[in-house]
């Protein structure tokens, strides 16, 4: 039995040899007959896989790219939120800016004591609408560039690998951020006072030939303020868009330090960043046109709002044509309803209670609604480092 085992064992052994070498050589001449279908199978099994792996990431980076987009435009929403909450609030100190800077000087006659209204009342429908508009889009642009910050400042807490993607240091302290967002208090309490003495002095010229007993139709208001407008607004030199209505917004440089828009200098490198940006901004073509746009939107508005309030042309007319009956030679009943300009003023201050009101204001939704404002806004919320 002993030497019966070894035997058996080398049997076995020399079966399963020859089991692997004959399978091994089959092996080898099945791939020697198709080494090219082979070769095929291989190559478009790799260029499978690797489609599956792209497919899959590209998927990945689709779903990656389109959460960014919806956290890009959710933060975006809630900023403008913020935005238009507080420009509510500043319209109530321009109204009590506006309502203190309209008394008259103490020991005036009664015929001076009219024409300083007529000039004031003027002034102010100017003032409001200038102030609203001013205010509404400075704010937007200061929120939207801070807001950016603080959307990246976000995104490298949350993934901290986009750090390597955004090359700034978007950290604003808090401390920072109060005093930049002071800078419209700047404006109400420093830029609005200049902004009332220049349209009060283009008042006053404009209105000097228009004495109060003057008969004056809807069209020689909207001539009024056009006048005014076309005063206020000329380029700053030939090759600029900017006016002195952007010297109202911002302290001139020199002066600025890094003061936070209060008087009191600080050594503030990212202070000084955010508003080098945002005078920059204020410089451009782009903003220049957003705001001569959105000045022409609520000039309209206004002048719509003021037409409704006008006596209606229909009764002139019904009255013009009674004179023609009597008196062949009369004119069409064409002439536009005319009023004193004594009587004028009570219909312009409706306008400014409308225009200053806290809500509903619809000179202010017209500018923080319109599509191209909130376009531009966007493009500032976006305008470094869209990708990453």
């Amino acid at each position: 039995m002993q030497a019966v085992a070894p035997t058996v064992a080398a049997g076995w052994g020399g079966m399963l040899g020859g089991w692997v070498g004959g399978s091994y050589q089959r092996v080898r001449r099945f791939i020697a007959d198709h080494r090219k279908g082979l070769l095929c199978l291989a190559v478009t099994g790799g260029v499978a896989a690797y489609a599956v792996y792209r497919v899959g990431r590209g998927y990945r980076e689709l779903q990656e790219a389109s959460l960014h987009r919806l956290r890009l435009r959710g933060a975006f929403e809630s900023t403008q939120s913020t935005c238009a909450g507080t420009v509510g609030s500043l319209v109530l100190k321009l109204n009590d800016a506006v309502l203190r800077l309209q008394a008259p000087k103490d020991g005036q006659d009664r015929y001076a004591l009219w024409d300083h209204c007529k000039t004031q009342t003027y002034a102010r429908l100017v003032v409001g609408v200038y102030g609203v508009v001013l205010l509404s889009t400075f704010l937007r642009v200061q929120v939207n560039i801070l807001g950016r910050y603080l959307y990246l400042e976000t995104l490298i807490a949350t993934d901290p690998s986009a750090r390597f993607r955004i090359p700034l240091d978007v950290a604003i302290p808090q401390d920072t951020q109060k005093r930049y967002l002071g800078y419209s208090e700047y404006v109400v309490h420093t830029g609005l006072p200049q902004l009332v003495a220049l349209v009060q002095a283009t008042a006053h010229q404009v209105l000097s030939s228009y004495p109060l007993q003057r008969q004056c139709t809807y069209d020689d208001v909207l001539a009024i303020i056009d006048a005014m407008r076309r005063k206020m607004e000329q380029p700053l030199s030939p090759d600029s868009d900017e006016t002195v209505l952007n010297t109202f917004l911002l302290p001139q440089e020199d002066a600025e330090g890094s003061s936070g828009g209060n008087g009191k200098r600080h050594r503030d490198h990212k202070l000084t960043m955010l508003i080098n940006e945002t005078r920059d901004v204020l410089e451009s073509s782009e903003f220049n046109q957003i705001l001569s746009r959105c000045l022409n939107l609520s000039f309209y508005a206004m002048a719509h709002q003021l037409h409704s309030c006008f006596p209606r042309q229909e009764q002139q007319a019904l009255a013009s044509s009674v004179d023609a009956e009597r008196d062949l030679a009369a004119p069409a009943a064409t002439a536009e309803p005319a009023l004193p300009m004594a009587k004028l003023m009570p219909l312009v201050n409706k306008q400014v209670s409308q225009l200053l009101a806290s809500d509903p204001n619809p000179f202010l939704a017209t500018v923080l609604h319109d599509d191209q404002l909130r376009q531009y806004a966007f493009d500032l919320f976006t305008a470094f480092g869209a990708d990453e």
